[in-house]
Order: structure tokens, then sequence, then C-alpha cells
């Protein structure tokens, strides 16, 4: 009977970790999608004063959640979200449109990604498991 609780606690740890994990990156994505469509129009009109605040914005909000992520999500992908929030008051402080355009179309496309393959799905653990299987294989 212990080890059945002792593995019903182990098993609502690990899910109650990932839900968190999840509503945190949930809450992220809420307060960042204003901001991305700020910065996106705001490369559109070439109006790189309002870009360079609504980067910022994003800046501070990302650096606040990203110890958060840490322990739960992939490393790979919170670098390059990190890496493109940092680059952009810079792009639009230096008036590169084109740059900041591309670089906030990057920035949206990494936060959906990030998104898609952190939720529990079925692809998204067989795509896992490929992946394990491949790396043992090499």
């Amino acid at each position: 009977m212990k080890r059945l609780l002792i593995a019903i606690l182990i098993v609502c740890t690990i899910l109650g970790s990932a839900s968190w994990s999840l509503w945190q990156f949930s809450a992220l994505r809420s307060k960042a999608a204003p901001l991305l469509r700020r910065m996106e129009q705001a490369a559109d009109e070439g109006n790189l004063p309002a870009g360079t605040a609504a980067s910022e914005e994003f800046l501070e909000l990302w650096l606040s959640y990203e110890g958060k992520l840490l322990p739960f999500v992939r490393q790979d992908p919170l670098e390059a979200i990190g890496s493109c929030a940092v680059r952009l008051p810079a792009l639009a402080e230096h008036g590169d449109e084109a740059e900041f355009a591309a670089v906030t179309q990057e920035l949206h496309y990494r936060m959906d990604e990030l998104w898609e393959s952190e939720i529990p799905s079925l692809n998204n653990l067989l795509l896992h498991q490929r992946a394990r299987k491949s790396s043992r294989m090499s």
C-alpha cells in the first residue's frame, strides 16, 4: 500500500509541476501577445519609437518569466527567445526597420513554436520518442 501511495504522490508531483509550467507560459503568452502585436504594427508603420517602447516592455516581461520557466522548459527555445528579446530594443533605437521587423516575426514564431512543443499531446510525445530513438542509433 505504501508503494502505491508513493507512486501516486510522484505522479501527482510530476503532473503538478508540468501544469504549473504550462500555466506560467500561458500567462506569459497572454501578456506578450499585445506587445508582439504593437511591435509588428510599429514595424509595419515604420514607427520605431513605439517599437522601442513595446520591445523594452517585452524584454522586462520576458526577464521576469524566464527564471520561472527554466526548470521546466528546454533551454534552446528559451535562449532563442531571449536572444530576440534582447536585440529588439537596440534595433528599434538605431532605426533598423527591416531587421526589427524580421526579429519581431522570429520572436512571434519562436513563442508559438515553444507553446506548441510544450503542450502535452500525442503528437509531441511521439516526436519526442522518435528523437530519442534516433539519438540512440547515432
